[in-house]
């Protein structure tokens, strides 16, 4: 398709979801097709065995994409002034119970939020991994304390059918 050559609308949608998709896997990401019901959309991932969906990418019946993030990400975006009230269609998603908070709407593949999108939820999905595998290193070390502490108690134990642990 030329330059010249207007885009249609199905078409730009299908553009941008790829081009917000490409953008993840470029930065690293994993990215799996999903359905919930009659509806299919992309979970994104740090990486494949991460259990922590970082973002979801949807159409948008009003834009060209959209895109499901965390309440820590919106946050973000609302502090650093990447979204402004009115400058695109945001919705609360929290209820859909896929756990997201709020829906992005994307103009269209060359809008600068995907850019800003991608950075913001790697950053928070990065902090969420971090914490994920401390926690993991501390259950480890306790369940390994719990080991030391049981083979120490079953030392002291006695043996009812060794006459000599009996003295």
């Amino acid at each position: 398709m030329s330059e010249t050559q207007p885009i249609g609308r199905q078409a730009l949608k299908r553009l941008t979801k790829k081009t917000i998709e490409d953008a993840y896997r470029e930065a690293g990401c994993y990215t799996e097709t999903k359905s919930a019901g009659a509806v299919t959309y992309v979970a994104v991932r740090l990486s494949e065995d991460n259990p922590y969906t970082i973002a979801n990418i949807y159409g948008s019946r009003t834009g060209a994409a959209s895109i499901w993030v965390k309440q820590a990400v919106w946050g973000t975006l609302v502090d650093e002034g990447h979204v402004k009230q009115g400058d695109r269609v945001v919705i609360d998603v929290e209820s859909y119970k896929r756990g997201m908070s709020w829906s992005i709407e994307v103009h269209d593949n060359v809008d600068p939020i995907i850019t800003t999108l991608v950075e913001k939820t790697m950053e928070q999905g990065q902090h969420v991994e971090e914490n994920r595998l401390k926690r993991e290193a501390e259950k480890e070390a306790k369940a390994e304390a719990a080991r030391e502490r049981a083979e120490r108690v079953g030392e002291n134990r006695r043996n009812p059918f060794d006459p000599e642990s009996l003295d």
